[in-house]
């Protein structure tokens, strides 16, 4: 396989054997033969030709190569290999920033991640009584840097997928009164086309989407790209558990992209498999032909830009030019900002309060990080399904739950202090039922409870779960015809591939280039301390998306339609050509 070099960049890039992006083919000839009809619906990469010598595709629904097209790299296919990861990922995303404003568009808008921002305070050292004027200053840095006309803060997308997700595991909920839980059939392999069009793999059949597919318990959090493509190409059995709610980043492209086609949306994300979110098909937008979000950067190009305004990549340089810089006029609507003719206006949320209770020590870094899919939802679901209140200052009783299946077994050292450590979490919610407490028609009053009571039943389990290692042996589906598995225990599973959440994801800035374990547990503690001083999550305040493009409110008919989406299974990738033609990949040995 040859080697590839981009221009204007100095790194070596390799090809990948196991691209996440494979090449289907938009049309399919029917007519076209093929030596082995069996090989339908599988994945092969583009055949390479010999020079003066034609070659039929074995799979019609795969792409194949054109000899006088001239070929390409889109940004998604170059983030969609994972054979490297160079300065080629910063230098691009921030060229291709510079290519787009060239362009004048009407309005900037910037979305910024909650985990990026408070990774910046961390890593410039802001005071946390400072955080919310560094915010405002830090919106006018993006308007002089970039022409940022609306600097967005990331929670308030955050609320909107919240509610939804809240509302879609309810239901979920209530239709899983009528069966028990299982495991669902496995969808048919598919790819994306638009925003509201999808293309079954090996067949012509297009499919058009006027609804959100059902969602089934236990339901697993979408908002990590990571894991949606871990889940799409690897667990199957998976995909019709994972919740359609968008991300938030999602949210707020679809909402931006509703009010002006002219509007240049980027997002900074503290992951760099964001921007392999915000170039799936299912994020096009065929009317505009554009997607949803225009370009991601991580946290690290994020500095890099603020160092273009200062002139410096020092920090102390780059703290001094923000801090120097006039505070941007906050407001706490999208609709008011759109409509008001300021050059630079922050977009934060309504409130802003330092937290007021105490974490316990093994509750640090996983509450908040990547979003409080579950801690929201478990407060949002016992109220509406049981009637029963949690106060927003009480923090729930996350317990560290160790891998009791192997509890048992006698392992070594290292071993158990990698279980020790493993980022699993768990909360429950209780049926209680006292005969001492009537009501006054004289029947048993059902009473819930986080504590456990003996004779006590299970209504509500949620887990959180960080980190690959431990999410496969959560995820793992049971064995034909045994129920038993630890992902059927749960009814809600918050799951996010990087260790701490996001609070620690591949695009957030390093105290080294390589950290030890001690060090990046620091880093992450220090990120939180300045993540924390933001307004608790479990507050729905902002409505603008939805008297704007959904009246009918959170999870109604609009919604269920524009802020879900959909997820595909992805067929095995083959090798295409030589001996090991038709061979799966990760059946090969080199």
């Amino acid at each position: 396989m040859s080697p590839v070099f981009l221009s204007n960049v100095d790194d070596y890039v390799a090809p990948s054997q196991a691209c996440v992006n494979p090449l289907f083919a938009d049309d399919v000839n029917k007519d076209t033969k093929t030596d082995n009809e069996g090989s339908k619906g599988l994945v092969v990469p583009k055949k390479r030709h010999a020079v003066g010598r034609k070659q039929e595709s074995r799979n019609p629904s795969i792409a194949t190569s054109n000899d006088n097209a001239v070929g390409t790299v889109t940004m998604a296919d170059c983030l969609a290999c994972s054979g490297c990861v160079t300065s080629a990922e910063t230098n691009i995303p921030l060229k291709m920033l510079d290519d787009r404003l060239a362009t004048s568009p009407s309005k900037v808008v910037a979305t910024i991640s909650p985990a990026a921002w408070a990774d910046i305070m961390r890593h410039l050292e802001i005071p946390e009584n400072e955080i919310y004027e560094t915010k405002r200053c830090i919106s006018m840095a993006m308007h002089k840097v970039c022409g940022a006309s609306l600097v967005l803060d990331g929670k308030i997308p955050l609320q909107w997928s919240l509610l939804e997700s809240g509302m879609e595991f309810c239901d979920a909920y209530l239709v899983r009164k009528e069966a028990i839980s299982k495991i669902q059939s496995i969808p048919p392999p598919s790819i994306a086309i638009s925003s509201n069009q999808s293309k079954l793999i090996g067949r012509n059949d297009v499919l058009t989407h006027v609804a959100r597919s059902k969602s089934h318990l236990p339901l697993i959090s979408s908002s990590c790209p990571a894991l949606v493509c871990w889940i799409e190409k690897s667990q199957a059995d998976l995909v019709p558990h994972l919740s359609t709610s968008k991300s938030p980043m999602a949210m707020a492209g679809t909402y931006l992209s509703s009010l002006n086609d002219d509007i240049f949306h980027f997002a900074i994300m503290p992951c760099h498999d964001k921007k392999l979110e915000a170039s799936r098909k299912d994020f096009f937008l065929s009317k505009t032909e554009r997607q949803e979000v225009d370009l991601v950067l991580t946290t690290q190009e994020w500095f890099e830009l603020l160092c273009r305004g200062a002139g410096s990549v020092n920090k102390a340089e780059v703290r001094s030019y923000i801090q120097s810089l006039e505070p941007a006029p906050v407001v706490s609507s999208l609709n008011d900002a759109i409509h008001k003719q300021l050059e630079s206006v922050s977009i934060l949320p309504e409130f802003y309060v330092p937290t007021k209770f105490k974490q316990k020590e093994n509750t640090k870094f996983f509450q908040d990080g990547s979003g409080g899919y579950a801690d929201f939802i478990f407060r949002f679901a016992a109220k509406k399904l049981f009637g029963y209140s949690i106060a927003l200052d009480q923090t729930l009783p996350w317990k560290h739950v160790g891998d009791s299946s192997e509890q048992s077994r006698r392992v070594s050292a290292r071993v158990a202090s990698l279980r020790k450590r493993q980022q699993l979490y768990s909360v429950s919610l209780y049926k209680l039922q006292r005969t001492d407490e009537k009501n006054i028609n004289g029947t048993v009053t059902d009473n819930y409870s986080m504590t456990f009571e003996e004779g006590a039943q299970t209504v509500l389990k949620f887990a959180v779960v960080n980190g690959y290692q431990t999410l496969q042996r959560i995820l793992q589906p049971p064995a034909p015809k045994s129920d038993h598995s630890h992902f059927l225990m749960y009814d809600y599973i918050e799951a996010m591939a990087c260790p701490y959440a996001c609070l620690n994801g591949g695009g957030q800035l390093r105290l080294v280039d390589r950290e030890t374990p001690k060090e990046t547990r620091q880093r992450v503690a220090e990120t939180q301390a300045k993540f924390a001083q933001q307004y608790h999550q479990s507050v729905i305040e902002n409505q603008d998306i939805y008297t704007k493009i959904c009246p009918s409110g959170p999870f109604g008919i609009e919604a269920q339609c524009r802020l879900h989406t959909r997820y595909h299974v992805v067929p095995p990738l083959e090798h295409s050509t030589g001996a090991v033609a038709g061979v799966a990949i990760n059946d090969t040995q080199w």
